[in-house]
């Protein structure tokens, strides 16, 4: 952990900026102090403070960019996200499985086709947790959502389990 984040004076507000815990007093109804030498600016959806320190040598200031910190509970919500994906794609592997053993020649095409699916699910849901990661550990500002893909996993199930009553009834 850098020693900026260490820093007893800098506290983060609504988890998303470090300021100085003097620039907070007037918040706290402390009489407001003036802080010399400290700016803070929002670039791309992330807020950081800048401090200025006089170089030794020249004399001139110094700027330093103090990391935002990345709590933990999100990583962790990226993990649940996964896992509960994985969950869903077990549970229609199983089913898949299911019909492909115990159904007839019919059905045994609408089981593979549901455990094409399900293979497919796994596959989107590594997808995202590896680039929820990667955004995490980047620290991005996101979208983190994925607006898309249950929309075209809901309507490629439906369309599986018309097929699956099709070929059972009508074929």
């Amino acid at each position: 952990m850098s020693k900026l984040q260490n820093n007893p004076n800098m506290i983060a507000i609504k988890g998303h900026s470090l300021v100085r815990s003097s620039e907070t007093d007037a918040l706290l109804g402390k009489a407001p102090k003036k802080i010399a030498n400290s700016l803070t600016f929002f670039s791309k959806g992330k807020s950081k403070i800048v401090d200025e320190e006089f170089e030794q040598n020249t004399g001139k200031p110094k700027r330093m960019a103090i990391p935002v910190r990345v709590e933990p509970k999100v990583f962790f919500a990226n993990e649940r996200t996964f896992l509960s994906w994985l969950n869903f794609s077990i549970i229609l592997g199983t089913i898949s499985l299911g019909l492909v053993n115990f159904g007839d020649q019919k059905i045994k095409y609408a089981g593979i086709g549901f455990t094409v699916f399900s293979i497919l699910v796994m596959i989107y849901s590594l997808y995202l947790y590896q680039t929820r990661a990667t955004m995490i550990l980047n620290r991005e500002p996101g979208p983190y959502d994925s607006r898309n893909g249950p929309t075209v996993l809901v309507i490629s199930l439906i369309s599986l389990f018309v097929l699956n009553f099709y070929v059972k009834f009508f074929y």
